[in-house]
C-alpha cells in the first residue's frame, strides 16, 4: 500500500439528502504488485472488498460512509505478501 490510504469528507449529494449530511470517503491504492494478483483490502470497520490487480501491478479500492475517527486498512495479495496502513477520517 506504501502509505496510499487516504480518506477525505465529502459531501453526500443525491436526490433529496439535506445539504448538511455529509460522510467520509477512504481510498486505498495497492501498487508495485504482480499483474493479474488478486488482493483482499480490509479496514477496521469489517468491509472487504477483494479484486485482482490491473496489468500495471495496480487497483484501487474505495469505501463510502464511514465514521469519523481512526482506522487501519490491511490488504493480502495471492501471492503472500500483506500490508498495513493507518488513515484518519475528520
Amino acid at each position: 500500500m506504501d502509505g496510499l490510504a487516504r480518506c477525505r469528507r465529502r459531501a453526500h449529494r443525491q436526490g433529496a439528502l439535506p445539504r448538511a449530511r455529509r460522510g467520509n470517503k477512504l481510498t486505498v491504492r495497492l501498487v508495485d504488485g504482480f499483474p493479474g494478483d488478486t488482493f483482499n483490502v480490509e479496514i477496521s470497520s469489517g468491509e472487504a472488498q477483494s479484486g485482482a490487480l490491473d496489468s500495471t501491478g495496480r487497483a484501487r479500492v474505495r469505501y463510502k460512509r464511514l465514521a469519523s475517527g481512526d482506522g487501519t486498512a490491511a490488504a493480502a495479495w495471492g501471492c503472500g505478501a500483506s500490508g498495513e496502513e493507518s488513515y484518519q477520517c475528520p
